[in-house]
C-alpha cells in the first residue's frame, strides 16, 4: 500500500459524486463505490484506495496451449477498503482485464468490469481473536499446490465464501465454505487449514477439504494431508503429502500426491531440489488413481510454460512426476536472477509409448525499483518427447517468452 486517502465524514446530503457519462466503465463504478462510502455514517473510521495495473505480453510458438499469442493483455483493479469500526471493515474492488488495442469483446473478454472482491469482515469475535469473512475474496492456502489465488493467471481466482479465520503468532486456522466465483454453480469446495509455527523459518501446514460436484459429474472427494520445511544443519528438508479417497464419474477414488526436497542459500544463491508426484491410472477397472490438484496452482510448481495447469486432465490421467532443480540469484539493487529445469514423465505408461513427457528450462528475471513496482520478463523452453505429443497434441518443441509490469498501490 503506497497510499491512503482519509475522509471526513459529511451527511449523506453532502457525499453525491457526479461524473460523465462517458467515463470508462472501471472508473465510473470506482466513483460510485468512493461516494457511496462517504455516505457512512459517523462509524465509518479510514477509506484506502487499493488498485493494480498490470500489462502483460506473451509469446509461444507453437500456440500451445490455448492462449493469447504475440498480444499483450492488461489487467487492472481499482478498488476501496473500509474500518466502518474498530471490528467492521469492507473491502471493494472491480477488475477489467482487455487486450491492448481492443474492447473486451475483441480480445475475447468480458467487455466490462466485474466484481473482484467484495466482502465483510468481523474481527475478534467475543474477545477470542477470531474473525468471520462472508462474500467474494481469494484464499489462499500454504503453498497454493491446492487451493490458490492463481494470481498469474490473467483474471485470478475468486471464491465466494463464508470464512472463520485466527491469525496471530500462535496457530494460525482457516475454516471455510466456498464456490469458485465463474465456476460451476454446483461444485463446492469446504475446507479447514492450520498452520503451525515451528522455531526460525519452519513451518507445519495441515489440511482437510471436502470437494463436492452435483450433476453428471458424481464428484466428491476428501483431500487430507500436509507439507512442512524443517531446518537441519542449514538445509531446509521439504516433505509434502495428501491422500485422497471419494468418488468420482461413479467410481471409487483412492489417490495421492507427495513431494520431498532440500534447499540450501550459499551466499547470495538459493538452491532447491524437489521431486513432485501425482498418482495416475493403474488400469484398475474398480477405482479411479489419478490424483485430482482441486483449485490450485500450477505455475510456481511445474514451469512457466504452464504445460500442465490442470491435473489430472492434463496428463491423460497418467500421473505426473516432476523432477527440478532450481537456482534464485540475489543481484543486489532489488535484482534476482531464477534459473529453473523440469524433467516430467508420466506415473503410469499405460499403452502410451513412452512415458516422457518432456523437460523444461525456464529463465525469469525480475527486478524490484521500489515498493510496489515489478518489472520481470521470462524465457522458457521445452523439449517434448512422445507422452506429450499422444495425450496433448503437441508435435514439435515448444518456446514461451514474457515481458510483464506491476504497478499495486
Amino acid at each position: 500500500m503506497l497510499f491512503g486517502a482519509h475522509f471526513p465524514n459529511p451527511s449523506a446530503s453532502s457525499s453525491e459524486i457526479r461524473l460523465p457519462a462517458r467515463h470508462p466503465p472501471l472508473l465510473r463504478l470506482v466513483f460510485v463505490l468512493l461516494g457511496s462510502s462517504l455516505a457512512i455514517p459517523l462509524a465509518a473510521q479510514e477509506v484506502q484506495l487499493i488498485g493494480e495495473l498490470r500489462p502483460r505480453h506473451e509469446q509461444r510458438s507453437p500456440d500451445f496451449p490455448a492462449a493469447p499469442a504475440a498480444d499483450v493483455m492488461m489487467r487492472s483493479r481499482l478498488g476501496v477498503a473500509m474500518g466502518l469500526s474498530e471490528s467492521l471493515a469492507l473491502r471493494v474492488v472491480v477488475q477489467d482485464v482487455i487486450a491492448f488495442g481492443g474492447s473486451g469483446t475483441d480480445s475475447g473478454w468480458d467487455p466490462d468490469p466485474d466484481l473482484f472482491v467484495g466482502f465483510v469482515e468481523l474481527s475478534d469475535l467475543l474477545g477470542s481473536g477470531m474473525a468471520v469473512r462472508a462474500g467474494r475474496q481469494e484464499i489462499s492456502l500454504g503453498n497454493e499446490r491446492l487451493v490458490s489465488r492463481n494470481n498469474w493467471g490473467h483474471r485470478g481466482q475468486r471464491f465466494d465464501a463464508v470464512r472463520l479465520l485466527r491469525g496471530g503468532d500462535a496457530v494460525s486456522a482457516d475454516l471455510f465454505s466456498a464456490r469458485v466465483a465463474g465456476g460451476a454453480a454446483g461444485r463446492w469446495l469446504h475446507g479447514a487449514h492450520a498452520a503451525i509455527p515451528m522455531p526460525g523459518d519452519e513451518s507445519l501446514h495441515l489440511y482437510v477439504l471436502h470437494d463436492r460436484e452435483g450433476g453428471g459429474s458424481g464428484r466428491t472427494h476428501v483431500t487430507g494431508g500436509g507439507h512442512a520445511r524443517v531446518e537441519v544443519s542449514g538445509i531446509d528438508w521439504i516433505l509434502e503429502g495428501y491422500l485422497q479417497r471419494g468418488e468420482r464419474q461413479g467410481r471409487s477414488v483412492s489417490a495421492y500426491q507427495f513431494a520431498s526436497g532440500a534447499a540450501r542459500t550459499f551466499n547470495r544463491v538459493r538452491t532447491q531440489l524437489l521431486y513432485e508426484h501425482y498418482s495416475g491410472e493403474d488400469g484398475r477397472a474398480d477405482r479411479l488413481g489419478s490424483f485430482d490438484r482441486l483449485r490450485g496452482s500450477n505455475h510456481g510448481f511445474h514451469g512457466y510454460a504452464d504445460l500442465f495447469t490442470s491435473l489430472p486432465q492434463n496428463a491423460g490421467d497418467r500421473g505426473l512426476g516432476d523432477l527440478n532443480l532450481s537456482a534464485t540469484m540475489d543481484l543486489g539493487f532489488g535484482t534476482e536472477l531464477q534459473l529453473k529445469g523440469h524433467r516430467f514423465r508420466a506415473v503410469e505408461q499405460g499403452d502410451l509409448s513412452s512415458g516422457r513427457f518432456g523437460e523444461e528450462l525456464d529463465l525469469v528475471l525480475t527486478h524490484r525499483p521500489r515498493n510496489g513496482v515489478t518489472l520481470e520478463a521470462g524465457l522458457s523452453r521445452v523439449w517434448a518427447g512422445p507422452a506429450l505429443e499422444e495425450v496433448r497434441g503437441l508435435e514439435r518443441n515448444l518456446t514461451f517468452g514474457y515481458v510483464m509490469v506491476g504497478l499495486i498501490f
